[in-house]
């Protein structure tokens, strides 16, 4: 038992401080009260608000850890797609060899300038002669056909394809050119054309363009051109540009001729639904083409007038209008003024006319012999209700014209 020296209370041995005053009960008696007041008293518990100082430090301190690692990951992100950015636009000189079979005089590697693994940025850039003057002329037919590769052409000759199928870039995904060529932009249309006109300046009936006669989808036509070309190269050249957009022609000789051609795909029979992918330049060349064979070999038609005692056969030139159509009965209106100056025969052509520039198939054999012979012909649709459903107004209004004035005329 411990006795407190100031109030004598007797405590337990295990009591540091009196259980009655509160005072040590080990400090002397002749310490005062003051000294016991300014006495820290002893605290066997740490202290719980250092502890939580502790924790939200440390809590900070992971925080700005993740901030400082997230902005250092953006950055390096940013830097490495500004490096990718800027090497995809920089043009460098580099060295390349063809594969074997592409050279013909030159084994020796050519310099080239290459944007990333092409070897001109034709989609974004317009060739010069300049920079033509620089290069071989398989390096010009390697850039011409690098338009068509960048869209997945499928090439038909063995070196172009060796060669693109070498490019990592390369996937060959289409086989039909016409609709390889649709993907074009404005850039790569000029480019084709510039390339053309450097390989060709001057041109003749014999020129090729990667087997094409003639390039109708890029370059006019020249008087000076078709005077070269015989008739039938006239009317090849005229077909070849239904060919290149997949028309299927009911003509065999055309079938005949076209399916020799490696380009060639036919998947459209409808002549109208092909004609309306041509683009400026192919309808343009179309009546230059039209236009040309009308001035230079003409059309005829020979009128038989029989009579009881005589027969009498006449030969007249029709007036031919741009597609060498006899009337364009699709956007003029027909006046009687005009029947007037044509016979039976004619006005029944002309009527018949608007039925076969809807592909309708004659059952009357003078009808076929005579549109058959013309060149923009084609048959497909026996239904002549089917073929009605496809004319204008213009077309419907000069039927009934036509049909009124041949009753009042009869």
């Amino acid at each position: 038992m411990k006795t407190c020296s100031y109030c004598g209370s007797r405590n337990n041995d295990y009591d540091h401080f009196c259980t009655t005053c509160g005072r040590p009960l080990n400090a002397a008696p002749n310490q005062g009260p003051s000294n016991y007041m300014n006495q820290t008293p002893i605290n066997d518990h740490p202290n719980k608000n250092t502890q939580t100082s502790i924790i939200v430090i440390l809590i900070a301190a992971v925080l700005i850890v993740a901030i400082i690692a997230t902005a250092a990951v953006l950055i390096f992100s940013n830097l490495k797609k500004a490096k990718q950015a800027e090497a995809a636009t920089d043009t460098v000189e580099t060295s390349i060899t063809f594969p074997p079979g592409l050279e013909e005089n030159d084994d020796s590697p050519v310099t080239v300038y290459v944007e990333t693994s092409y070897l001109f940025p034709s989609d974004t850039k317009l060739l010069t002669i300049a920079y033509l003057d620089t290069c071989g002329d398989n390096e010009i037919d390697l850039i011409r056909n690098e338009i068509y590769a960048r869209h997945g052409y499928i090439f038909t000759k063995q070196k172009y394809r060796d060669y693109f199928e070498a490019q990592p870039w390369y996937e060959g995904t289409e086989t039909n050119m016409a609709k390889v060529e649709r993907q074009f932009n404005s850039i790569e249309r000029e480019n084709i054309n510039i390339i053309v006109d450097y390989q060709h300046p001057t041109s003749a009936s014999t020129t090729h363009w990667d087997d094409y006669l003639f390039p109708s989808d890029t370059r006019l036509l020249t008087t000076s051109y078709l005077d070269s070309c015989s008739k039938d190269e006239v009317d090849l050249i005229r077909n070849e540009i239904y060919a290149r957009h997949g028309y299927i022609f009911t003509k065999q000789k055309y079938r005949d001729y076209f399916n020799k051609q490696s380009w060639y795909h036919g998947y459209e029979s409808n002549m109208s639904a092909v004609e309306k992918y041509f683009n400026s330049t192919e309808n343009k060349n179309i009546k230059i083409l039209v236009d040309y064979s009308n001035s230079r070999w003409g059309t005829t038609t020979t009128t038989t007038t029989t009579t009881t005692t005589t027969t009498t056969t006449t030969t007249t030139e029709e007036k031919e209008y741009s597609g060498g159509f006899l009337f364009p009965s699709d956007t003029e209106v027909i006046t009687t003024a005009f029947l007037d100056t044509r016979t039976n025969e004619e006005i029944d052509l002309i009527r018949n006319e608007i039925y076969a520039r809807h592909g309708y198939i004659f059952t009357k054999q003078k009808y076929r012999d005579y549109f058959e012979s013309q060149w923009w012909y084609e048959g497909y649709e026996r239904d002549m209700e089917e073929v009605e459903k496809n004319f204008n107004t213009t077309e419907e209004k000069n039927l009934k014209i036509i049909v009124d004035y041949q009753k009042a005329h009869s």
